[in-house]
């Protein structure tokens, strides 16, 4: 809980000491920054430098061993004033986040989300204005708030964050200086708890700059609206805030206000900066004073003379393609890159080693060599495939790992996996994706101690020790060795933290060192243990013990391989190390999957095909034609066709009257074929006996008397369709007259040409555009 002492062992200062009041509803007594009546009354938050100098004594450094829970930790206070025109206040919504749901909740009754964890409540931020006399309000969307149940209520998330850092004498923005340890996020429950008469020197107009800034304080009348928001913020659920003049507090001793020194941190001079509403979450009326910072000395690290220098990598160090991979080094006060570079972090994208020289308050130092790789995948030849509609295509691509093809360029279905993916019936084009995916396993790594050291064995026959460890990734345990000077059959256990076997070997173990293979795969996870089953070690020896050499000096818990596992301890403490030595460590696998690459199936329709040069009426008189077809290289079939090597030839006088079909067949290159027809009519020519006039066409179409002096008779035989058109052409070719007739009904009809002149005429018979019949009469 926080601590209330302040309540009471100082005086609290009524308002109306320093002042007629400034309230959330009157607005008489209000003043504006800009000297107007009319304005917004933002507040302005800052952190105190004062306070987290002073405050507790100030701040609490604890060495990296033999203070329990506070192993590594530099205990700090926040105190956080509200110096604005306004008050700062917050207000519960009914509205609550589980992951990516927002959820609705106008009872707010619930109390946790599906998967456990305690939801989000989503946060209005009341922001007042003075409008003459009177004041009002609005609301805004700002942050939220959880509930902690180990608090007993709800804290404002993420509201400071603190830093310990190295002073960099080039970089004048200290939040730019670089950063040697870390605190947590830190949510407050926000309140009035105390003032800035009661924290006399906490607030400030100026609290960046360490040592500096005026003093604010009601009694030197100098924090306009002084109280307003009441002085009574508490921690509530539904509104929380700091009022005018106001200042909250956390101190060090409370949950989560800490720095972790890292290990191996230099004794020496450093900074520890302080943040509020880092996320900005907030309005206010002065964004860019929300942090301060304070020296301190570290005098309980690493001393002088004894520098390390360690690279973290902040990704994974195989890169894939045009990957990168940020590597940190310890903090440090200079570096000096094998690269040349000479920040902290360095990002790199290329295949090499890599290190770091530091000097820091410890001294000089250089970190191990990391080594960086890269994978290069890609997807090294593609092969299109051009096929017919309705017919089936087949796609091909190469590459050095694992072909898998998809729908998209990225996401999508996977619809394949190899060289080739084959599609059975091509009805348009397609377009599919292939990528080419290398998976390469890590490199064995080793860890823990790599002999025993100390006295051989435990000291009686009761004990059966296992080595307690967390995986931080998934891995295999390939080999561990042992040491002993009684051989015999033992069983090698890996359990989880209920003591369940996950895995187990029997092995018979001989004198000396004997490397065992285990090859166990062990899931991420924490609180596993490796050790031997008491059973078989009774059986074997008539004791629980498995008479294997423990260390019981050198011991130096944790070992730790980054980012894949740390063995902890032992079941009788950091003393002690049973048994399993020089482990042998295989971190899963590394995949690298190239961009996608396009490959497209076409479909080819049927080819679009034509006869040229043949008409669809002749003569049974008339003479061959030569024909061809569009495009060229088909072949022809039908009546009347005659090929003579690339001559193709029509001749109507080989035929008898009647339709014919010719027909035009072509393939194209890609073996998509298709065909065209045309109908050709023969007709018979007779010579009319008794005028003498050869009509061409007269098994279709007869006229009589021919000559005529106007009035003819048109016989039509053998129409196919309903309805022909009748065509009168002058002797120059030109169409002069026009009449559809209705066949099936009669088959002569009469047409009156009186009143055209005397002349030679051609009369044309045509159904559906084509000439059924044509002959020639004479008007006298």
């Amino acid at each position: 809980m926080k601590r209330f002492f302040y309540l009471f062992i100082v005086c609290w200062f009524s308002t109306s000491v320093y002042g007629q009041s400034c309230t959330i509803s009157n607005g008489t007594n209000c003043l504006c920054a800009d000297g107007t009546s009319n304005c917004a009354l933002l507040p302005d938050l800052s952190i105190s430098w004062y306070a987290l100098e002073n405050n507790s004594g100030g701040p609490t450094e604890y060495s990296q061993s033999g203070n329990g829970a506070n192993d590594g930790r530099l205990r700090v206070t926040g105190l956080t004033p509200n110096t604005g025109y306004g008050p700062f206040t917050v207000r519960g919504t009914d509205y609550f986040i589980c992951g990516s749901d927002t959820i609705y909740d106008p009872s707010r009754t619930i109390t946790t989300c599906p998967d456990g964890s305690y939801p989000k409540n989503l946060l209005h931020q009341r922001i007042y204005s003075k409008n003459g006399n009177a004041i009002s309000y609005i609301d805004r969307w700002a942050g939220g708030q959880t509930y902690h149940p180990t608090h007993g209520h709800n804290h404002v998330d993420d509201w400071v964050t603190f830093t310990l850092r190295t002073q960099d004498p080039n970089e004048p923005d200290t939040l730019l200086w670089p950063i040697i340890g870390y605190g947590a996020k830190i949510g407050f429950c926000l309140m009035d708890l105390s003032n800035c008469q009661s924290s006399y020197g906490a607030c400030r107009d100026v609290q960046m700059l360490y040592g500096a800034g005026n003093i604010l304080a009601p009694s030197l009348n100098n924090i306009p609206n002084y109280g307003m928001g009441g002085g009574a913020y508490n921690c509530s659920p539904v509104e929380q805030g700091i009022s005018v003049g106001y200042a909250d507090i956390y101190d060090e001793g409370l949950d989560g206000m800490w720095i972790t020194i890292p290990p191996g941190t230099c004794n020496g001079d450093y900074w520890i900066v302080a943040q509020v509403d880092p996320l900005n979450n907030f309005l206010e009326s002065n964004e860019n004073n929300n942090w301060t910072a304070i020296p301190f000395t570290l005098t309980q690290q690493t001393p002088s003379g004894s520098a390390t220098a360690t690279i973290l990598p902040l990704g994974s160090l195989k890169l894939c393609n045009n990957g990168t991979v940020e590597l940190q080094a310890s903090g440090a006060n200079s570096y000096l890159w094998s690269n040349g570079a000479t920040t902290q972090n360095i990002t790199v994208s290329d295949t090499g080693k890599y290190f770091v020289s530091t000097t820091s308050q410890c001294g000089a130092a250089v970190s191990d060599t990391i080594t960086v790789t890269k994978i290069i995948s890609a997807v090294d030849a593609t092969q299109n495939d051009t096929t017919c509609l309705n017919t089936s295509a087949e796609l091909t691509a190469s590459g050095s790992g694992v072909l898998n093809w998809y729908d998209a360029v990225s996401g999508g279905t996977q619809i394949g996996t190899g060289s080739s993916v084959y599609i059975p019936s091509l009805t348009a084009d397609v377009t599919y994706f292939v990528e080419n995916v290398i998976t390469q396993s890590s490199p064995s790594q080793r860890l823990g101690p790599v002999t025993h050291q100390g006295s051989s064995y435990s000291g009686g026959t009761t004990y059966n020790g296992y080595v307690q460890f967390d995986a931080l990734s998934d891995f295999t345990l390939q080999s561990v060795t042992t040491f002993t000077t009684y051989p015999g059959v033992r069983t090698i256990e890996l359990r989880d933290n209920n003591g369940l076997v996950l895995a187990d070997t029997t092995v018979n173990i001989d004198t000396g060192a004997t490397v065992i293979g285990l090859n166990f795969a062990v899931p991420a996870g924490s609180d596993y243990e490796l050790g031997t089953n008491e059973a078989q070690n009774q059986s074997t020896f008539g004791t629980v013990t498995p008479y294997l050499k423990r260390s019981d000096s050198g011991v130096s818990y944790p070992y730790t391989l980054s980012n894949v596992a740390e063995l902890t301890g032992s079941p009788f403490g950091q003393d002690f190390y049973y048994y399993f030595y020089d482990w042998v460590v295989q971190s899963g696998s590394y995949t690298c999957a190239s961009p996608r690459v396009p490959v497209t199936a076409h479909a080819m329709g049927t080819p679009n095909l034509s006869i040229v040069g043949l008409d669809t009426a002749y003569a049974d008189t008339a003479s061959a034609v030569v024909i061809s077809g569009s495009p060229a290289g088909g072949t022809f079939s039908g009546d009347g066709i005659t090929i003579n090597g690339s001559n193709v030839t029509f001749d109507p006088s080989a035929l008898s009257p009647g339709l014919h079909t010719i027909t035009y067949t072509y393939a194209d290159a890609f073996g998509c074929s298709g065909y065209t027809e045309m109908q050709v009519r023969v007709s018979e020519v007779v010579i009319d006996t008794t005028t003498g006039i050869m009509d061409e066409v007269a098994s279709y179409i007869r006229v009589f008397p021919n000559p005529s002096n106007g009035l003819i008779n048109v016989e039509l035989a053998n129409i196919a369709k309903e309805k022909v058109s009748l065509n009168l052409y002058n002797s120059l070719g030109a169409k002069i007259f026009t009449q559809v007739v209705a066949t099936g009904t009669k088959d002569t009809y009469l047409l009156d040409l009186s009143a055209f002149p005397t002349g030679v005429y051609w009369l044309e018979a045509r159904e559906d555009g084509g000439i059924v019949g044509k002959t020639r009469l004479i008007k006298q």
